[in-house]
C-alpha cells in the first residue's frame, strides 16, 4: 500500500476539464506509516499539536494523548515512537512550515481519498484494508514481538483486556500454533528427555 501511496504523486493527470491532480499523497504517506508505527488513531494523529511529541531530539520520543475531548474512551496515555516513526516527525519538525502540528493540515476526508486511491492503484479489492487496518497492524506486530497482551492493551488505550484479547485473538492462536511445533521440534533433543 506505501508504495502505491507514494507512486500516487507520479500518477499522470485525468482528461481535459478537469481538475488537476492535487500532489500530496507524500504528506499522506508520511502520516499512514507514523499509524502503522505508533497505532494512533487517524483523528488523535490528525489532532497532534507540537507539544504531544515529546522527546525526538534526544531519540526517546513519545506521542502524549491527554486532552480528554479529543481522545476516545477519556483514556490519557503516551505512545513511544519507534525509529521510523521519530525520523518522519523529526523531518517535518525541521520543515518548519507547520507549527501547531505535524499533521496539521491534513484532512481525514483526503486521507481516506488518498488511501482509496492507492487501494485501486495497487489492485487490492473489498473492505478490511482501510487506514483503521494500520492500528492493528501494530498492534498485531507489537503482540507477536512481545507476547504481551496487556502492554498491547495499554498501548492501544483499550478500557479492558477483553477488548484487546478478543480483537486480536487470532495472533494469539498463530502464537498457540508455533508453540505446538516448537515442542514438535523440541521431540528428540536432550532437553525433552529431561
Amino acid at each position: 500500500m506505501f508504495k502505491a501511496v507514494a507512486e500516487l504523486d507520479t500518477v499522470m493527470p485525468g482528461t481535459k476539464g478537469r481538475s488537476p491532480r492535487r500532489r500530496d499523497a507524500h504528506f499522506y504517506l508520511r502520516l499512514f506509516k507514523v499509524l502503522v508505527e505508533t497505532g494512533v488513531r487517524l483523528g488523535e494523529a490528525l489532532r497532534l499539536r507540537r507539544p504531544d511529541v515529546q522527546g525526538i531530539e534526544h531519540g526517546a520520543g513519545v506521542i502524549r494523548l491527554y486532552r480528554m475531548k479529543e481522545i476516545k474512551n477519556n483514556k490519557a496515555r503516551s505512545v513511544p515512537l519507534t525509529e521510523e516513526a521519530t525520523a518522519i516527525l523529526l523531518a517535518i519538525k525541521a520543515e518548519g512550515t507547520r507549527p501547531v502540528g505535524p499533521f496539521q493540515d491534513l484532512g481525514k476526508n483526503r486521507a481516506e481519498h488518498v488511501w482509496n486511491a492507492a487501494k485501486k492503484l495497487a489492485g487490492i479489492l473489498g473492505g478490511d484494508c482501510v487506514i483503521h487496518a494500520l492500528r492493528h497492524t501494530c498492534a498485531t506486530r507489537l503482540l507477536k514481538a512481545t507476547g504481551n497482551i496487556n502492554l498491547v492493551k495499554e498501548w492501544l488505550g483499550h478500557t479492558t483486556i477483553k477488548t484487546t484479547a478478543d480483537t486480536y485473538a487470532q495472533v494469539e492462536t498463530d502464537s498457540m500454533v508455533d508453540g505446538a511445533a516448537a515442542l514438535t521440534a523440541l521431540r528428540g533433543t536432550s532437553l525433552a528427555r529431561g
